[in-house]
């Protein structure tokens, strides 16, 4: 609401007097060329950064007067998202101690994911290491794996990131798809350059000139 944004050593604001409304259950994109400041959208979001002016609500609550609440309602998931030298379970599970994991639940988020069938499938499931950097796995079931993992949080709402752009566009239609039926049940947030990552979104955004613009 009312938000202003810029970095404390640049003259130039990056977002001015933005207000933007999503409701819980809504698949939102946001598309801008690279520097329209998508990252620093996410950052904001995240509550990785504070607005330079106004503020971020949630149910009218200020999302930086709790942030650890809020960080715990968000899942997260990037173009290039972070891995283990670990196996699929550590990396879903990702800082839960070993007896707090949940297989049960790692599987149901598999299986959201559309992995569950491939990992059941490896001779050592769960616990099948997938190499330095996702070696062992291909860039669709790298994005899966991070998808399943920021699921695993359960979270209230899900920022997907350029989350899509480094796969081939057969596999992001059906990732897109698989994420098209959480619509309702979690609140999505889909920043991309890409128009074609955005076919299911209820609204599209643009930014542009400091401003969000309705596509």
């Amino acid at each position: 609401k009312n938000l202003d944004f810029k970095y404390s050593s640049e003259e130039n604001y990056i977002f001015k007097d933005l207000n933007l409304k999503i409701n819980k259950g809504e698949f939102i994109g946001i598309m801008g060329e690279t520097g329209s400041g998508k990252s620093t959208f996410v950052d904001l979001i995240l509550g990785i950064i504070n607005p330079t002016q106004g503020n971020i609500y949630c149910d009218d609550i200020n999302i930086f007067k709790n942030l650890n609440s809020w960080r715990k309602s968000v899942g997260y998931v990037s173009q290039f998202p972070y891995l283990l030298d670990a196996s699929i379970k550590s990396n879903i599970a990702i800082g839960i101690s070993e007896d707090k994991i949940s297989e049960e639940r790692i599987l149901k988020c598999l299986e959201i994911a559309n992995l569950k069938n491939f990992v059941l499938n490896l001779n050592n499931g769960l616990n099948t290491s997938i190499g330095e950097r996702g070696a062992q796995l291909s860039g669709g079931q790298i994005q899966r794996l991070a998808i399943a993992r920021a699921l695993y949080k359960n979270p209230k709402i899900l920022v997907l990131d350029e989350a899509t752009a480094s796969v081939d566009s057969k596999t992001q239609s059906k990732i897109l798809e698989d994420l098209n039926k959480f619509k309702k049940i979690i609140t999505l947030i889909s920043i991309s350059h890409n128009k074609d990552a955005l076919i299911y979104c209820d609204k599209i955004y643009q930014l542009k000139d400091t401003k969000l613009i309705l596509h």
